[in-house]
């Protein structure tokens, strides 16, 4: 479901502290490859991904490891990649529950 947003540009954040990482083409397979500025605490954040309006459409927790601070934030981004992925998937597939329960309603 994460392919409903191929091509299409979101916004990330990273969260404790909001830090926009910044605007992102949705690859085709529905995935989003972001890089972690240095200096990320380490600890649990999350990633939250925007669309176009401004909506929420999908979220994923990671943790910023020693070991991911050490290889600098090529590391961080990839570990970020499968997480985002996960959002968007979880983001299309709740889109289709709305969608469903609006057109009930």
């Amino acid at each position: 479901m994460g392919t409903a947003y191929a091509g299409e540009t979101v916004w990330v954040w990273l969260h404790s502290t909001p830090v926009l990482l910044g605007a992102y083409v949705v690859a085709a397979d529905g995935t989003v490859t972001v890089t972690l500025p240095a200096g990320v605490d380490l600890g649990l954040h999350r990633l939250v991904v925007l669309d176009a309006d401004g909506n929420i459409i999908g979220w994923t927790e990671i943790a910023v490891t020693a070991a991911l601070a050490a290889t600098g934030a090529n590391g961080a981004g990839l570990a970020a990649t499968a997480g985002l992925a996960f959002a968007l998937i979880a983001a299309g597939a709740l889109g289709v529950v709305v969608r469903r329960r609006r057109a009930r309603a």
